[in-house]
């Protein structure tokens, strides 16, 4: 009987090669007094169990004060760096494409300070930030309001698709430590643990090709924010398909192609997941049609398969299949 090998486990056994590795390497380094010995057989040790495993889930164990909080699972290559910039009180536009996750990087990131997660979409009225007053006199509270009284970590994604009044609003926020919300609240300071992190798919310049309905973000809104440029991370990637080397290349060779013929198609880690999960059930043809290609002209599925890298890929085949039978 195969035992079955989980996360655990395998964090378990990565943390005991740490710890075997480490007292080699110290004997090691008396004999050869290489500095880099540690760090390269430890790497070395990781990759045999990538190769034998798969993707390792990273723990992450955050400390403030006598708070530690454990985050698991694939963190996106830029987590350590936004960390930082929330954790100076920063706030922070995150650019990157459709499904690059940024919407879970925030929420992890939230999780790993200890704060409530607030949430909003493209805020298309100003009351979705302030908040309102309704007939009776009561204040209804919005997500931000919520963040910045009593502290937590706000998300506005799809800034660049919001509208100009509310971004305004959000600027006098940050800029003054303190907002006056509707009656009968007034004014309010900015509690000390409101972070606030932004998202769009624009660098805040205006509509592209891709993203058409985009706004222009002017100076003001831009220099508020520390800007980090979110791309697909390989690691969430093939975690997303259970390392499956094919599908991924793939990808990235699908996502070149669509750039190079001028085509706005998304490939996500959500179109990874689906067609990894759909493979089996009803074969490469039918999940890379429904789950990407999604009823694309002949023509764009030429233009496509005509820059592919590698056209032997099992993927790059079902592509063929597809554009042969369009």
């Amino acid at each position: 009987m195969t035992e079955e090998v989980t996360p655990k486990k395998l964090n378990n056994a990565m943390t005991t090669l740490d710890l075997v590795v480490e007292g080699l390497v110290k004997e090691k380094i008396k004999e050869m007094a290489l500095d880099n010995l540690t760090d390269d057989v430890k790497e070395y040790a990781r990759q045999f169990i990538r190769d034998e495993y798969g993707t390792v889930t990273k723990k992450v164990i955050i400390e403030t004060g006598d708070v530690k909080v454990r985050i698991d699972g694939v963190l996106h290559e830029k987590f350590d760096e936004v960390l930082a910039y929330v954790q100076a009180g920063e706030p922070v536009f995150l650019v990157g494409p459709a499904g690059s996750g940024k919407n879970v990087l925030c929420s992890q990131i939230a999780k790993a300070m200890g704060l409530e997660f607030y949430f909003s979409n493209a805020v298309t009225q100003e009351y979705k930030i302030t908040g309102f007053t309704d007939a009776n006199g009561k204040y209804n509270e919005s997500q931000f309001y919520k963040a910045f009284k009593y502290g937590g970590l706000f998300m506005l994604d799809e800034l660049d698709a919001s509208c100009p009044e509310a971004v305004i609003v959000l600027n006098c926020a940050l800029a003054n430590g303190y907002f006056d919300f509707p009656a009968p609240i007034g004014k309010v300071f900015a509690h000390k643990d409101f972070h606030v992190i932004s998202a769009g798919n624009t660098w805040g310049t205006g509509a592209s090709y891709q993203y058409c309905g985009r706004n222009q973000l002017d100076g003001a809104t831009l220099d508020r924010f520390a800007t980090v440029y979110m791309g697909y991370d390989e690691r969430i990637e093939k975690a997303s398909c259970e390392d499956d080397d094919a599908l991924v290349e793939f990808i990235h060779d699908f996502r070149q192609a669509c750039n190079g013929a001028g085509l706005n198609v998304i490939a996500s880690y959500r179109s990874i997941r689906r067609i990894h999960n759909m493979e089996g059930k009803i074969g490469e043809v039918e999940a890379l049609r429904s789950g990407l290609i999604r009823g694309m002209e002949r023509g764009d599925m030429d233009m496509i398969y005509t820059r592919m890298t590698n056209k032997n890929n099992r993927f790059c085949k079902a592509l063929a299949t597809i554009k042969e039978g369009a």
